[in-house]
């Protein structure tokens, strides 16, 4: 099983899209896709399928770094030693105007 996690490296004045992919429908499973902020907060939830997509705004000047995991549901990061991550992807959000 696999996950990779991808997002635009910079973001102006809005959200960009957050995509996790996987090469595994988590849908006839007991896991879910899940993409976390670096506050360890979980910003995606997916239940079925093998691509995981939402929309991120890191703020204004700040840089982001987002993971995502299949796991069972939680809204904690799971210990890296038991469930599959992606690399991490890097945002920052500019503010223009």
């Amino acid at each position: 099983m696999t996950i990779s996690l991808t997002a635009p490296a910079v973001t102006v004045n809005g959200p960009g899209t957050v995509t996790a992919t996987t090469n595994v429908n988590v849908g006839p499973t007991p896991y879910y896709i899940e993409i976390f902020d670096e506050a360890g907060s979980r910003i995606a939830l997916c239940t079925t399928g093998t691509v995981c997509s939402t929309g991120y705004y890191a703020g204004r000047h700040v840089t982001s770094n987002l993971v995502a995991f299949i796991s069972s549901a939680d809204t904690a990061q799971p210990p890296a030693n038991t469930q599959a991550s992606s690399n991490t992807a890097t945002m920052l959000s500019e503010y223009i105007g």
